[in-house]
């Protein structure tokens, strides 16, 4: 999301302005200035990790973690939908336990009908 909002920030920075549209104590900013300010930005956020180590070293336990948690949090939602949505069991009648132990003679089965 980060990036996203970095890179539209950044193309829109390369939009050009006339000094009309501009307030009175506003400048336009040049091309140049703007790429000088891409690269600030950009060296200074690659630098922050060795500036900050600590807050980069929990980011990615965090971020190797991510798999385990999601996981788990997928684990908890089924269960949860399971048990308050799941449709009722339904028992079988004891006529169906019948049918169902009567060995078949026809080794193929098609879905058709047995006849007597």
């Amino acid at each position: 999301m980060i990036r996203i909002i970095f890179c539209l920030a950044l193309i829109i920075a390369f939009i050009p302005v006339d000094k009309e549209q501009l307030d009175a104590e506003q400048r336009v900013v040049s091309t140049r200035e703007t790429i000088s300010l891409v690269q600030s930005a950009y060296y200074d956020i690659s630098q922050f990790c060795y500036r900050n180590p600590q807050p980069c070293d929990t980011g990615l336990e965090l971020f190797s973690q991510f798999r385990a948690k999601a996981k788990t949090g997928a684990l908890l939602a089924y269960s949860y939908f399971d048990e308050h949505f799941s449709a009722p069991d339904v028992s079988a009648s004891p006529g169906d336990q019948a049918i169902q132990s009567e060995p078949l003679t026809d080794p193929v089965v098609t879905g058709s009908s047995r006849h007597p």
